[in-house]
């Protein structure tokens, strides 16, 4: 990775630290499979607005690398939402607005989504019952998630941006926890090139 590449990947982490801190980084509940993706999807789509909205002000400050950079790994469509706003309305950088559109365009990428719904079903959820097993009084329930989550969630942000009531309900919309059977497609395997047909054999001449 170049330096502008592990800038912008060290303030997504960043963002998944402030989460931890703010605990809010793993369920501290027992969750159904859904929610728990749900859970996921909005860390990373936090931690993502996070990056987003440092490298658009780092860009606006002079320094572009870190802005392209993270055009480049995957994120275009959410830089792309940021800087429209942003652009045609600078105070949605203060209001919360911008950062909000770069949440929200997170969820809008099928193959994010897919990626996000097997690694929580098939990694994350496999690792928690781990550790409630090796950790039989930690006396957690199942209970669903709620605004309670949700106020945590956005009070990692030094902005209020995930609590205005004009955008959609983080717990409530489809949009946000729906499609959760999707997976990503096998990649497909480097097949070598077929074999040369051998030549038909050489028919006698009848007398």
């Amino acid at each position: 990775m170049n330096d502008d590449n592990l800038l912008q990947a060290i303030v997504h982490e960043v963002g998944h630290l402030n989460q931890h801190m703010s605990n809010v980084g793993n369920p501290d509940r027992i969750l159904t499979e859904k929610e728990y993706i749900l859970f996921y999807r909005a860390a990373e789509a936090d931690a993502q607005a996070l990056a987003t909205e440092v490298t658009w002000a780092m860009k606006a400050a002079g320094d572009t690398g870190p802005w392209n950079e993270t055009c480049k790994v995957g994120y275009k469509d959410i830089c792309d939402a940021y800087e429209m706003l942003a652009t045609a309305d600078p105070s949605s950088i203060n209001s919360g607005a911008a950062k909000r559109i770069a949440f929200d365009t997170w969820f809008t990428n099928p193959d994010r989504i897919a990626g996000y719904n097997k690694s929580t079903v098939e990694d994350m959820i496999p690792w928690l019952e781990h550790i409630r097993n090796f950790f039989k009084n930690s006396n957690m329930t199942q209970k669903p998630l709620d605004e309670a989550w949700v106020n945590k969630l956005d009070s990692v942000s030094p902005k209020s941006y995930l609590r205005d009531s004009s955008n959609r309900s983080l717990l409530h919309d489809e949009f946000y926890g729906g499609d959760t059977s999707s997976r990503p497609k096998p990649p497909q395997a480097n097949m070598p090139p077929a074999a040369p047909a051998p030549n038909p054999p050489m028919q006698s001449a009848p007398f």
